[in-house]
């Protein structure tokens, strides 16, 4: 069948501007190029072919043609006006077709199901650089379709976030989901020159660090979290500047990796699967690291991190935590949730921040460190294994929160009630005590050691001084 200008009139009547006209048998619709002011036109299931009368409807606004037999798309260019095309169920085969829809800037959904076109590598990657302004994109589902473009060859997506962020001047990149094969090159955002910090988000298509030596050496923060998913393993033999590294969730065994970062200053590890953290030698200018949700049991290497001043050891198997002493220049602690039973050899009196929630200590008096911590302003000590019911292990924990609320208040100079601790100024009493003895001890010796020598002298002497005795005596005697 054909449609008609006498018989599209007569359907649209008196001034209508939309066409209806599907599962009509019909071929084509010669004749529909003269009725101008038509807006919406509904072909659907009939046995079209060309299109070439649709160039003349430079208002038309709404087109489905879905279910016909159309392989070129020529005309449709001359359609500026588009907003919504159905083309599902065609015979759309060649790539340069879709060139002609590209001048369609007004148009917000496009339907392109069912055509052999969608099947061509190249389909993905010409969309996304060339489509991905039409807001809903049909082609593999029922759904918008417009995020799998994404999933295109590795030029085409590279080609596309260079113009998505064409500016060069940017510094700082987050991913949020890092699933489409091109994000396996990290080498790709070096066309960023300028960009110093880098995010993202991985998860179990993530298969590989391709390309990320070449960004390293720019890059100053490097942050990478995955949705409990073990990272592909990266080691280069260069060393990065890189000062700011995380690395969450990403099941992390060892820190081998962290020979390529020796200017690191800040490193959080947190929810990885650490069981000691030997190699944490390699970054001996670390000011921040956190280690939390790790299985972690021994500390001892952190006495080559002597800058730290941010330390977050919470939710791991401590036990001994002697060597945190060696950190004179930490202000924040957080050991909650381990298995410390003992903190009364801790002197880190430069604390602001301590939190060991959740731990084994059973005497308030394993706290009594932070009253010598002038600067403390926070603290967190619940749930440890203090009796409650002993008001006076209950009274000392409350004088630790005062002191810290105090010194949070600028209050420094307001009277404190006495200190129910006892231990550390008995302990530095007994100290000077046994100081004290030391010293007289050292004095007494000092003097019997003279003695002696004085004794040794005299006894050297008195056989000289025995004969002038004996040779003034005969002078004497001649003498007389």
């Amino acid at each position: 069948q054909k449609l008609t200008k006498e018989g599209a009139v007569k359907v649209i009547k008196s001034g209508g501007v939309s066409l209806t006209y599907n599962s009509k048998q019909l071929t084509d619709f010669d004749g529909i190029e003269g009725i101008k002011n038509i807006r919406q036109i509904n072909f659907s299931g009939n046995l079209i072919e060309s299109i070439v009368p649709l160039q003349k409807l430079q208002v038309l606004q709404v087109l489905n043609l879905s279910s016909n037999a159309i392989s070129s798309l020529f005309p449709l260019q001359f359609c500026t006006k588009l907003e919504s095309l159905d083309l599902r169920s065609n015979r759309i085969a060649e790539m340069g077709e879709l060139s002609h829809l590209v001048r369609l800037k007004k148009l917000a959904k496009l339907y392109l199901n069912d055509n052999p076109v969608t099947q061509s590598q190249q389909f993905r990657g010409f969309m996304l650089l060339n489509m991905y302004f039409v807001q809903h994109v049909q082609f593999d589902t029922d759904q918008n379709d417009k995020m799998l473009l994404w999933q295109c060859d590795d030029k085409s997506g590279q080609e596309k976030l260079l113009e998505k962020y064409n500016d060069l001047g940017v510094t700082r990149l987050y991913l949020q989901s890092v699933n489409h094969e091109w994000h396996n090159n990290q080498g790709i955002f070096c066309q960023y020159q300028n960009l110093e910090t880098l995010s993202f988000e991985v998860n179990q298509k993530f298969i590989s660090f391709y390309g990320l030596e070449k960004l390293l050496p720019q890059l100053v923060s490097l942050t990478i979290q995955s949705r409990s998913y073990r990272i592909p393993p990266f080691y280069y033999e260069n060393k990065f500047k890189l000062r700011v590294l995380k690395l969450l969730t990403c099941g992390m065994q060892d820190l081998q990796f962290l020979q390529m970062f020796p200017e690191l200053e800040e490193l959080d590890l947190t929810a990885n699967k650490l069981t000691n953290i030997v190699g944490i030698a390699n970054c001996p200018k670390l000011i921040q690291l956190n280690l939390r949700r790790n299985q972690i049991s021994g500390i001892e290497e952190l006495q080559h991190c002597k800058k730290l001043q941010k330390l977050d050891l919470s939710s791991n198997l401590i036990k001994n935590v002697e060597v945190l002493n060696q950190l004179k220049d930490l202000t924040s602690l957080a050991l909650c949730d381990n298995r410390i039973v003992s903190m009364k050899k801790c002197q880190l009196k430069k604390l602001t921040y301590f939190a060991m929630t959740s731990s084994k200590v059973c005497v308030a008096d394993e706290f009594e460190f932070l009253m010598y911590c002038n600067q403390l302003q926070t603290i967190g000590i619940d749930d440890n294994k203090i009796n409650q019911s002993i008001q006076s292990e209950m009274a000392k924990i409350q004088h630790l929160y005062s002191f810290a609320e105090q010194n949070s208040a600028h209050q420094m100079n307001l009277e404190m009630p006495a200190s129910p601790f006892v231990r550390i100024p008995l302990q530095n009493r007994h100290q000077s005590l046994i100081q004290l003895k030391t010293e007289h001890t050292t004095k007494l010796a000092a003097l019997k050691a003279v003695s002696c020598q004085l004794k040794a002298g005299l006894s050297q002497l008195m056989p000289s001084f025995a004969k002038s005795i004996q040779v003034f005596q005969l002078q004497m005697d001649l003498f007389e």
